[in-house]
């Protein structure tokens, strides 16, 4: 796993990753101090909640698979990964929508 304090990604996102770490791995844990630290770099109340939003759709989603046994395709992933740091988590979805 890369250690979000020296990814390669802007800092404000460093404490969104940081963040979901600890809501994915210890929740039990999380404090309001986690939460300050994504409003310290400029993310508001409602993008928190976005993040948190998916976090949980994505846990959701991936014990229901887990839990019925549904086989994954790595490679799938990979390509699917690939095309998001190509083209963008939205304009992906975007050309679904098109009239």
């Amino acid at each position: 796993m890369v250690d979000v304090d020296t990814a390669p990604i802007d800092k404000r996102f460093r404490p969104i990753f940081k963040f979901l770490k600890k809501l994915t791995l210890t929740p039990y844990k999380m404090i309001q101090a986690d939460a300050d630290a994504v409003y310290a770099e400029g993310w508001d109340e409602r993008a928190l909640h976005n993040v948190i939003m998916v976090c949980c759709c994505f846990s959701f989603m991936n014990r229901l698979a887990d839990g019925h046994g549904l086989a994954s395709d790595p490679a799938l992933f990979k390509a699917r990964a690939a095309r998001h740091v190509q083209e963008g988590y939205l304009a992906q979805y975007q050309e679904h929508t098109k009239g």
